[in-house]
């Protein structure tokens, strides 16, 4: 176009080709994912091997980019131009880095890119303990229902135009991962008091008070409700109440404190005073 950037259009679509969209930092995030699994475990892994998954990791990630930007172009030119740059451009591109790092990751857990001596514990780091089995595993579950609702979100988004009406996908799927692992979250919970409320509503005051207005969103909300069915607007306002106020502070809070925080403080406490690990794993998580 006139401003040098490149474009591929027709009489019904445009995309302009900027240049963050051509896949460098997608191609850099897998990179530093897998090199962060590849370096806590590369004492068990074949280099080689590795360094061409990595490789190919990568390369893969460049490929999806592409297939990304060709299917932009074909859902906005056949189906919804709304759809394709709101919802399918903000989403596919994670969803697919996702998917290559985490096959890449589970495979390097298989036999052959493992050496062939891999038994026994992980040697320990400068002080600090690799956590247990039983940890790391009590971790994952806590952890699961955030993936599941992030997850639910980054599909629905593909199919989600300007205003987000598939929202309530979301919160079901974040609802149904906290009610398949309440047996492990039940016992969590503490007992009621004063200070939980008050605090909540101290940092939602100090949220309230941090963060302006978007003027924009905030017509697209006040005139797309308007504009819908009464009865679809009152729902899609529950779900959004419901799932901003209850599930999703719930898998954070499952995530973050059930299971990060106590993976850190697991990995320090050998190094560390008991009172000194357990902050640093508060601050840490945080």
């Amino acid at each position: 176009d006139e401003d040098g950037v490149p474009l591929i259009f027709n009489e019904r679509f445009a995309i302009r080709m900027h240049p963050s969209c051509a896949g460098y930092r997608g191609m850099l995030t897998t990179f530093l994912l897998l090199a962060a699994v590849a370096g806590l475990e590369w004492s068990r892994l074949r280099p080689l091997r590795t360094a061409a998954l990595v490789a190919g990791a990568v390369a893969l990630v460049f490929v999806m980019n592409s297939v990304r930007i060709a299917l932009l172009f074909r859902l906005g030119e056949t189906i919804s131009p709304e759809v394709a740059v709101n919802g399918f451009h903000n989403q596919f591109g994670a969803l697919s880095l996702l998917t290559v790092a985490a096959a890449a990751a589970v495979l390097m857990q298989t036999a052959p890119f493992r050496r062939a001596a891999t038994a026994g514990p992980r040697p320990a780091l400068g002080g600090l303990a690799w956590p247990s089995a039983r940890a790391v595993s009590d971790a994952a579950a806590m952890t699961a229902p955030l993936a599941v609702l992030m997850l639910a979100g980054m599909l629905a988004g593909l199919f989600a135009g300007e205003f987000d009406w598939l929202y309530p996908a979301a919160t079901l799927a974040g609802g149904a991962a906290i009610l398949a692992t309440r047996a492990r979250l039940l016992p969590e919970l503490a007992a009621p008091s004063p200070a939980g409320p008050l605090v909540g509503v101290a940092v939602y005051a100090a949220w309230i008070l941090m963060v302006q207005e978007d003027a924009e969103r905030t017509r697209l909300l006040r005139e797309t409700l308007a504009a819908a069915p009464g009865w679809a607007a009152a729902l899609w306002i529950a779900f959004r109440v419901f799932g901003s106020s209850v599930v999703v502070p719930v898998v954070e809070e499952m995530a973050i404190r059930g299971g990060l925080m106590r993976l850190i403080d697991a990995a320090t406490r050998p190094a560390l005073p008991g009172r000194v690990s357990l902050a640093l794993a508060v601050v840490a998580s945080s």
